[in-house]
């Protein structure tokens, strides 16, 4: 059986059982990395988020099954458990790439442009954001932060006008830190 082949007889193996037993073993950190890769919509994850960090606060632990709603929404999508693994490639959680049935090295290959896998379903953007948050200090996260909040651009074309909002949302969310 070829590596694709193999591959996506894995990914059949991923259903909502199986993103229960896993759930539990991705923390809070990893999981809002996770849903900020895997949700199209940002306000959606936003909302879910802020349940999340809230209850997480509170009770010292989650109840909350964001990963299994993130799958109750996607599931529409023929996409989404590549979606999911490639997401969990890009946060390096290698051992729950494992524990789906899925070699890593492959899940890795997912990111590639020339991976014989699959293209790429997770924007390149997220990705790159991701990977500048995953590797922010402290006191760059500080400098970051207050670069955010004073940021306020004033442009009025239609591409600056998604980034304008993009901006506010992130200044919301930094606000509520």
């Amino acid at each position: 059986m070829s590596i694709n082949n193999q591959f996506l007889s894995n990914l059949d193996q991923i259903n909502l059982g199986a993103i229960t037993d896993i759930e539990s073993e991705i923390d809070s950190c990893d999981m809002v990395s996770l849903l900020f890769l895997l949700y199209e919509d940002p306000q959606i994850a936003l909302q879910n988020l802020t349940v999340y960090l809230r209850v997480s606060k509170d009770i010292g632990g989650s109840t909350c099954n964001l990963l299994q709603e993130w799958v109750t929404r996607a599931q529409k999508r023929s996409t989404w458990k590549t979606e999911l693994v490639e997401a969990l490639a890009t946060c390096q959680l290698y051992t729950v790439i494992r524990k789906l049935g899925i070699d890593p090295t492959t899940a890795k290959s997912l990111s590639r442009k020339d991976s014989d896998v699959s293209n790429t379903y997770i924007h390149p953007m997220k990705k790159i954001c991701y990977t500048v948050c995953e590797n922010l200090d402290s006191q760059n996260f500080k400098s970051f932060k207050k670069f955010i909040m004073a940021n306020k651009p004033d442009i009025p074309d239609h591409e600056s006008c998604e980034y304008a909002k993009k901006v506010k949302k992130c200044r919301q969310f930094m606000t509520n830190l």
